[in-house]
C-alpha cells in the first residue's frame, strides 16, 4: 500500500490564480503575488484524521461527565435586603447630641441635690468627725475621744435615717379641699346631672371624670373630650377633672412605677402598704376585687372631717367621691385600662370606716 502522506509531499503547490508552480516554503505566488492556499489545510492527512476521531471520542466521554452537572439547578443564594438608611445631616446630629448631653447634665444636677440635701450633708459631717474621734480615742487612749466619738456617730446616724418632713394640720387640707368640692357640687346641681360618675380610661383622658345628664353609663367620643369642653352635647353631660387626680399621680410617684405597667393583683399588695404604712393615710386598708367590681374598705381615715362635709353635699359623695374615692378610682382606670363607674361610698355611723364601690365597663 502506497505511503499517501510521501505522494502529498511530493506533490508541489501551485497557485490558484495563475496555476504557476510554487515552492514547499512560498507562502504568496512568485508571477501574480496572489496568497497560496495552505496546502494542509486543503489536503489533511491521515494523521490528522485520526487525531480528529480520537479527539471526537474523547469529546464525547467528556461530554457525558460535563452534561449532569450542567443539568443541575444552581444553589439559590440568599438575598440580603439592605436596611434604608435616614440620610441625617451633620448638624441635625449636632443638635441631637446637645440635647441629650443638656438632658444629662439636668438629670445629673437634680440627682446631685437629691443625694446631697441639707440633712445628708450635716449626717455626714457628724459621721465623719465621729469616725475620726474614735480612731484617735484607740490610738491615744483616751476614753473622752471615745465617748466623744460615740456622741457624733449617734446623731450622724440619726440625722441620716430620719429626715425632716414638713407636716400640716389635717384640718387646714379639709378646709382647702372643702371649696372646691362645694364648686363641683354647683355645677352638677345646676346641670341637673343624674348619671354616676364615670372615670375615663387613660386613652380617652387621664383624670378625668365624665357625668352624665340621665342615668345611661356612656362613654364620650375622643372628639368631644379633646376638645376641652366641660358641658358635653353628645352624650349630654359633664367632664370634669377629677378631685382625686393629684393624690392618685402622689401614689404613683411614692411607689415609683407607672400604674398603667402594673395590675390589680399589685395593686392589692402595695396600696395598703402605701396608705397606712408609709403616707399614714389611714388605719387599715383593704380592697377587693370580684369580677368587674372593686371595692375598698378603709378604717381610720385622716380626712374624716372632710368626709362629714362631703356627705352634707348632695352630689359629690353620690356621684363623684371624696378625693380619696376620687383618686382610687382614677388609680383603677389607668390600673385596669378601662373606664370605671363609681358606684357610691357608704360612711359608718361612727364615722370611722368608709367603704367605696366601682365597676369597670370595658370599651
Amino acid at each position: 500500500m502506497p505511503d499517501s502522506s510521501r505522494t502529498i509531499a511530493k506533490s508541489p503547490p501551485s497557485c490558484p490564480r495563475c496555476g504557476a508552480v510554487a515552492g514547499q516554503s512560498d507562502r504568496f505566488c512568485r508571477l501574480c503575488g496572489a496568497k497560496l492556499i495552505d496546502w494542509y489545510a486543503t489536503k489533511p492527512r491521515p494523521i490528522l484524521k485520526l487525531f480528529a476521531n480520537a479527539t471526537i471520542g474523547i469529546e464525547e466521554k467528556i461530554r457525558g461527565f460535563i452534561m449532569p452537572r450542567q443539568l443541575e439547578k444552581p444553589k439559590a443564594t440568599p438575598l440580603i435586603e439592605a436596611v434604608p438608611k435616614i440620610p441625617l445631616s451633620v448638624e441635625t446630629l449636632v443638635g441631637k447630641i446637645q440635647q441629650l448631653e443638656s438632658e444629662k447634665e439636668d438629670l445629673r444636677l437634680k440627682l446631685l441635690k437629691q443625694r446631697l440635701g441639707p440633712s445628708k450633708i450635716i449626717a455626714s459631717s457628724l459621721l465623719a468627725m465621729g469616725a475620726v474621734a474614735l480612731i484617735s480615742s484607740v490610738i491615744f487612749f483616751s476614753s473622752v475621744l471615745a465617748f466623744i466619738g460615740l456622741g457624733l456617730t449617734f446623731w450622724g446616724a440619726l440625722f441620716l435615717f430620719i429626715r425632716p418632713v414638713a407636716y400640716v394640720k389635717a384640718k387646714l387640707l379639709d378646709a382647702t379641699a372643702v371649696s372646691s368640692l362645694i364648686a363641683v357640687d354647683k355645677i352638677l346641681s345646676e346641670e341637673a346631672c343624674q348619671g354616676k360618675g364615670l372615670y375615663l380610661a387613660p386613652k380617652y383622658a387621664d383624670g378625668m371624670v365624665f357625668i352624665p345628664a340621665n342615668d345611661e353609663v356612656t362613654i364620650p367620643s375622643t372628639d368631644e373630650i379633646g376638645g376641652g369642653k366641660v358641658f358635653l352635647e353628645n352624650p349630654k353631660g359633664i367632664c370634669l377633672s377629677s378631685p382625686g387626680y393629684g393624690l392618685a399621680k402622689l401614689f404613683e410617684k411614692e411607689l415609683g412605677v407607672d400604674f398603667s405597667k402594673v395590675d390589680l393583683d399589685y395593686l392589692q399588695k402595695n396600696l395598703p402598704k402605701l396608705l397606712v404604712e408609709d403616707l399614714e393615710v389611714a388605719e387599715d386598708f383593704s380592697m377587693n376585687v370580684d369580677g368587674e367590681f372593686v371595692e375598698f374598705r378603709m378604717v381610720g381615715s385622716i380626712h374624716q372631717d372632710l368626709c362629714r362635709e362631703a356627705k352634707k353635699l348632695t352630689n359629690i359623695c353620690l356621684r363623684v367621691g371624696c378625693p380619696i374615692c376620687s383618686a382610687i378610682g382614677c388609680v383603677l382606670a389607668k390600673v385596669t385600662g378601662n373606664s370605671v363607674v363609681f358606684e357610691g361610698d357608704k360612711l359608718s355611723s361612727d364615722r370611722m370606716e368608709v367603704k367605696a364601690r366601682y365597676r369597670t365597663i370595658k370599651g
